[in-house]
């Protein structure tokens, strides 16, 4: 079953060479549980978006039902 609901999270490199993982919805940097999600680096930054998108998506389907 293909998953119809957007990603809300995407990373992006800063000029100091660090990423940072941000809202889609805001432009804002997201927090994950509280903690900045900005200063990474780029392998990580990627591996925590995936899973703050699907957190993300997971939340959004059940309070669909």
């Amino acid at each position: 079953m293909r998953d119809h609901l957007t990603n809300r999270y995407s990373t992006r490199i800063e000029p100091d060479g660090t990423w940072t993982i941000f809202d889609l919805f805001t432009g804002l940097p997201a927090d994950y549980y509280g903690r900045p999600t900005t200063l990474m680096d780029e392998d990580n930054s990627r591996s925590l978006c995936i899973v703050m998108n699907a957190l993300d998506k997971q939340r959004r389907r059940q309070s669909l039902t």
